[in-house]
């Protein structure tokens, strides 16, 4: 941090990340270059007896002469590159002029590598008295085989992965049209419909707002997460609350006096819904033994040559409808409509009959593709047409709200199926992203089906306004486990969780590189019990940067703005060149508006990097969250997890916590064996809220 910049092109790394690549390859050449002299020393009888055994000689001590320096290069670098913190780059101040030397070496290597490759491979092939050992040139040739492999995986690197932007004066680093650019370039690979202009503008709007004026590379937000972590950790040993940063907190909401336990059984019965509306990928990982036997016995050969009016977009053999009938426990006549159609703003969904609860069910997929992560990413608030009340929804997850409304008004799907059963009740159900989808659905429904029910599995956290929240507490019921990062994620949340990034980032007094290597040790082993207390006891060694007098996380978003602002800069210690010479990015450059930050008179919230305004949105309805506890066996068997399940309002999760858990609690999977346990207990009449033991 900030991006290194060379040959008046700004690269997607900065000088602190080639720590890892340049000791790499000077290992492996290190090792390459031993080989190099080992075959010189030992074949040196049989160079001297070929008619071209000068030529060969000198090709073999210019390629250790070549590997002699590149080592010697790329150890410098390594070691020039470790040196300072994140943000102090004058200890690096000389590693432009490395790369530049490494530069014109490369380009040394591969001309010699050419010379070496025409009269091993040409000249001594084509010549008839061959008075060279036949092992020896074949040793060359493997040599040069190599050596050719690593300068093309060093121009790959450089071409793909640290290709960078060009940079004009004053330039922006992460402006709309560049976000756009890099959104179109993730998403090359799908095909274009009539949304996808939309989508990428919407993205790269929220993209730019994040990240408008601040110098960071992707290892800088690595690096950002495992120090936050860390100190998040130390927030809740020392049992310090982490408090929300938005200033909007929302509507005050009462908590249901309905006993948690007699909602648990319901929800979990019209969870395998959703979980079946995601076809059989879900179906694999919720029955690794039986699912291909599953599927080879109720699926269909050939459908496509025979398609049914009421299955759209399935495959040949139609594995994800069959997924639908065994995770649902449905029977095919009660399957009215399924689409596994996706496009953006436009997710898979399906329609059925349930005879055992009397309810028509619909169901919406979660996340699972490109195009639906463009649906997550269009954060904007857009205003539903609810007669009587303004309410705001998550601009993607309406429109794809929107889509399936009036595909349901266009095959008059739930006027047939209530006509058939009028006494049946309408319930709709999703996880993650069908989990918004089913809540502003049944928003959008309720006025003409006053009994809906939805029940939300780990709803989006940035989906509806306050009056949206209040709106729906009477019928929309959401579900979050334990440490969950979707329910958590607003703009609001997203950007209090960069501003600590930023913040412990600066404050950071130990090299990146040691940073990372400290969180994938913590992957591995976890985080220690004696967490870092202060900056003198770490030492640089045993831990990462904190200093207790002075937290790393701070109360509000605008306290990280003023130390930002109040942070001195080491851009005395360098220069950027407009002439595109040796820069050394020394800054963070944040970019700050003349508001102030937080909630305003509509409900919008302003990025403290000047960006886009954006309304607070909230997660839906009532909440119920399920808390893990691991209970240690003492057995053979390890451990295994208790839950607990208890009402609380969105104000549970209005900070982002970076925990291990995080991304584990979201899946499906996981929130299946929560409520498995839970209405277990339940059925043998055990209480399972927190109050009691």
């Amino acid at each position: 941090m900030p991006a290194l910049i060379l040959f008046k092109r700004r690269w997607q790394v900065g000088g602190d990340d080639l720590v890892f690549p340049a000791v790499g390859s000077a290992s492996v050449r290190l090792i390459f270059l031993a080989s190099a002299i080992a075959v010189f020393v030992i074949q040196h009888p049989n160079i001297q007896h070929c008619k071209q055994g000068d030529l060969l000689a000198g090709f073999l001590i210019g390629l250790v002469i070549l590997l002699s320096i590149t080592v010697a290069l790329e150890t410098a670098i390594g070691v020039v590159s470790g040196r300072g913190t994140i943000t102090d780059t004058y200890p690096r101040r000389y590693l432009a002029a490395l790369l530049y030397i490494r530069a014109l070496v490369f380009v040394a290597e591969i001309a010699s590598s050419l010379v070496g490759a025409v009269w091993v491979f040409r000249d001594w092939e084509l010549r008839s008295d061959h008075t060279c050992d036949v092992s020896l040139v074949r040793l060359v040739q493997a040599a040069l085989i190599f050596c050719w492999f690593l300068l093309i995986a060093i121009a790959i690197c450089v071409l793909v992965l640290f290709g960078g932007k060009h940079r004009h004066g004053d330039e922006q680093f992460d402006d709309f049209d560049q976000w756009e650019k890099r959104c179109r370039r993730c998403c090359f690979c799908l095909k274009k419909d009539e949304n996808s202009q939309i989508a990428y503008a919407e993205a790269a709007a929220v993209f730019s707002s994040l990240f408008h004026g601040v110098d960071v590379v992707l290892s800088d937000i690595v690096a950002g997460l495992i120090l936050v972590q860390v100190e998040q950790q130390r927030q809740i040993r020392d049992q310090i609350p982490m408090t929300a940063s938005c200033k909007d907190p929302g509507p005050d909401v009462a908590l249901p006096t309905e006993p948690v336990e007699r909602r648990l059984e319901t929800m979990w019965y019209y969870f395998r819904y959703s979980m079946a509306s995601n076809g059989w990928p879900v179906l694999f990982a919720a029955d690794l033994k039986c699912w291909l036997c599953k599927l080879c016995c109720a699926g269909r050969c050939c459908a496509c040559i025979r398609p049914s009016e009421r299955i759209i977009g399935d495959n040949c053999c139609q594995c994800n409808t069959t997924a639908i009938r065994s995770l649902a426990g449905a029977d095919e006549e009660d399957l009215l409509y399924v689409s596994f159609k996706n496009k953006i703003f436009q997710s898979p969904f399906f329609v059925a009959l349930d005879h055992t609860h009397k309810s028509v069910v619909i169901a919406i997929r979660g996340t699972l593709s490109f195009k639906d992560m463009l649906t997550d990413v269009s954060a904007d608030a857009e205003r539903l047409d609810i007669e009587g009340h303004e309410i705001y929804a998550h601009r993607g997850i309406a429109n794809n709200s929107k889509y399936i409304l009036n595909k349901l008004k266009e095959l008059n799907l739930l006027e047939d199926a209530f006509q058939r059963h009028p006494d049946y009740k309408l319930v709709i159900s999703g996880h993650s992203l069908g989990a918004g989808v089913a809540a502003i659905l049944s928003i959008l429904l309720r006025e003409q089906y006053p009994e809906i029910k939805a029940y939300a599995f780990a709803p989006p956290g940035g989906l509806i306004n306050a009056e949206g929240v209040l709106y729906s507490q009477s019928f929309v019921t959401a579900v979050v486990l334990g440490e969950d990062i979707v329910p958590r994620m607003s703009m609001c949340t997203i950007e209090q969780l960069r501003d600590s990034l930023i913040e412990v980032i600066k404050r950071c007094p130990v090299p990146k590189y040691r940073v990372i290597l400290r969180g994938l040790w913590y992957t591995c082993k976890g985080l220690p019990e004696n967490l870092p207390l202060s900056y003198n006891d770490l030492d640089h060694e045993d831990g990462l940067c904190c200093n207790p007098r002075e937290p790393l996380l701070p109360a509000s978003p605008r306290g990280a703005e003023q130390r930002l602002l109040a942070t001195p800069t080491e851009e005395g210690h360098g220069s950027r060149e407009g002439n595109g010479g040796i820069h050394s990015a020394e800054s963070i450059e944040v970019d700050v508006g003349a508001d102030e930050p937080g909630a305003s008179s509509n409900g919008r919230h302003s990025s403290v990097t000047g960006g886009k305004e954006f309304m607070a949105l909230y997660p839906p309805g009532q909440m119920i969250w399920i808390t893990r506890r691991e209970m240690h066996s003492g057995g053979c068997c390890g451990s295994k997890d208790e839950y607990r399940a208890r009402w609380v309002t969105h104000r549970q999760f209005d900070h982002i916590g970076v925990l291990p858990g995080m991304i584990k609690d979201h899946l499906p999977i996981d929130i299946k064996d929560a409520f498995a346990w839970l209405v277990d207990q339940v059925k043998n009449g055990h209480v399972v809220h927190p109050d009691v033991s």
